[in-house]
């Protein structure tokens, strides 16, 4: 869906001078229940109390803009790059909704907003997952745990981790269709949101690619994590960080 644009630059209060600026930028990873959006501040020379984005649903036409954002839920940042670039993670939305959204600033004198835009959110995907995590690294073996942060409007089908040993600095797709790949299936329990499982009789001090994969609508798969397991001596080689592949 394209997105929609209205212009508004509403200040609470005057003067103009006490006003930050405040910039509405894109957004991505729009799934059933969520959605990441961007935006940017220039921070220099203000005093700021707050800033953010806030999000409102697109009832129906002929509403002002205002009124839209009457019932606006606004969610806080508190950390910016060097350029003044922030995200926010929206959670908890309904499937199928039009949600229109903007940044903001208050300095304590005037409230601005950025330029409103909107995405959809579907009504139903492939699973999505949330975190994926590391512990308990042995010379053979490894735990892992991953979060399902939506079943994408369907039943869990399957579930399972696949990995496979990769040589030092070897990146690259991991599905399903992979050449050499191992999968351990997840046993489900009903209602079940985070996936726990052991990986076993691996070799020692080398390297491992795993990621999780669910199948309801369609299949979905979680991000890439690199493990090296622990050499011959007890001592951790290394773990490395997660990468989002394919």
């Amino acid at each position: 869906m394209a997105a929609m644009q209205f212009v508004s630059c509403h200040k609470d209060t005057y003067p103009e001078s006490f006003a930050p600026s405040i910039k509405t930028g894109t957004y991505s990873d729009v799934y059933r229940k969520g959605a990441t959006i961007y935006g940017n501040i220039s921070m220099e020379d203000f005093q700021i109390e707050s800033f953010g984005v806030e999000y409102t649903i697109l009832t129906r036409p002929g509403l002002s803009i205002e009124q839209y954002f009457a019932t606006a839920q606004q969610v806080p940042v508190d950390a910016v790059d060097e350029d003044g670039n922030f995200s926010v993670a929206l959670e908890n939305l309904d499937p199928g909704i039009i949600y229109l959204y903007r940044s903001y600033v208050n300095s304590g004198y005037t409230t601005v907003y950025g330029v409103d835009s909107s995405f959809q959110t579907p009504q139903n995907t492939e699973p999505v997952f949330g975190e994926v995590s590391i512990d308990g690294i042995t010379y053979t073996s490894f735990d892992i745990s991953a979060a399902l942060a939506d079943d994408g409007g369907g039943t869990i089908e399957q579930m399972a981790y696949i990995y496979k040993e990769v040589s030092d600095g070897e990146k690259g797709e991991l599905t399903t269709s992979t050449p050499d790949i191992q999968t351990l299936h997840v046993k489900q329990e009903e209602g079940e949101q985070q996936y726990t499982a052991q990986i076993k009789n691996l070799r020692s001090g080398k390297t491992y690619a795993i990621r999780p994969y669910a199948v309801a609508h369609g299949m979905g798969y979680g991000d890439v994590k690199y493990v090296t397991t622990k050499v011959s001596n007890g001592t951790l080689i290394s773990e490395c960080d997660t990468s989002d592949v394919g």
